[in-house]
């Protein structure tokens, strides 16, 4: 297997710092700079600890009082848009908030590769001997192994990554409301494996010091380049 035959379905730019009680006085100013930005800004959320908006739903975007998420679902590859927006945010969040430091900024993807059935998935997986799994019955059960799931976690001084690869099914069910006819009923059940990647520093950064494209265009790089050395490919 590798990265390239897996959908990029979900990437996840975080970064955390100490409380900053300024997001009580300050979360208008902020989002009111990103509604300028970005007019299709629709709120989800107004708490005191927390305050998050969806965009055009395909970004959801949250500021708390110690981390900002910024979610993208279905991004393109290249991540071109997302590192725009996160680059963007970041510096916003920073500026309006007074941070000095992060105490950690980490970016996850979530790659989806689809099966016909639960047993292709599991066996593809099984096929790429992370794991030892020898033949026979195994803790009194004569059986097949159901949606295995496998992870490993590498850390160096500055950074570290977490690896998971699992097998899952997912069932939609949805029926409209009756005298909707613009809306059609779905019912189906996907198979697939998801590859969950991701990458942190460790330690404190100082802003100043932090470059939002080169650190992500980094991590992306490491991802294509090392990924297929835990798939198995």
């Amino acid at each position: 297997m590798n990265i390239k035959d897996f959908q990029l379905e979900r990437s996840v730019f975080e970064f955390r710092y100490s409380q900053s009680y300024l997001h009580w006085d300050r979360a208008g100013v902020l989002w009111h700079a990103a509604l300028s930005k970005w007019p299709k800004l629709k709120r989800t959320r107004g708490e005191p600890n927390i305050t998050s908006f969806m965009l055009e739903n395909d970004y959801e975007i949250s500021v708390m009082v110690d981390k900002t998420n910024i979610i993208c679902y279905y991004p393109k590859s290249n991540l071109a848009d997302f590192i725009e927006k996160a680059h963007y945010f970041l510096g916003s969040v920073t500026r309006q908030l007074e941070i000095e430091q992060f105490t950690r900024v980490g970016l996850r993807m979530f790659y989806f590769k689809s099966y016909p059935d639960e047993q292709s998935a599991s066996a593809d997986m099984l096929g790429a001997k992370l794991l030892n799994l020898p033949d026979g019955p195994h803790f009194g059960l004569d059986g097949s192994f159901t949606y295995p799931e496998l992870a490993a976690r590498w850390e160096g001084r500055a950074a570290g990554v977490t690896v998971r690869l699992r097998s899952e099914g997912r069932k939609i069910d949805f029926d409209p409301p009756h005298g909707i006819g613009e809306l059609q009923s779905v019912h189906e059940e996907k198979f697939g494996l998801v590859c969950d990647l991701d990458y942190y520093t460790k330690g404190t950064v100082t802003t100043g010091q932090f470059r939002t494209q080169d650190w992500i265009n980094q991590v992306l790089h490491m991802i294509r380049r090392d990924s297929h050395k835990f798939l198995g490919g």
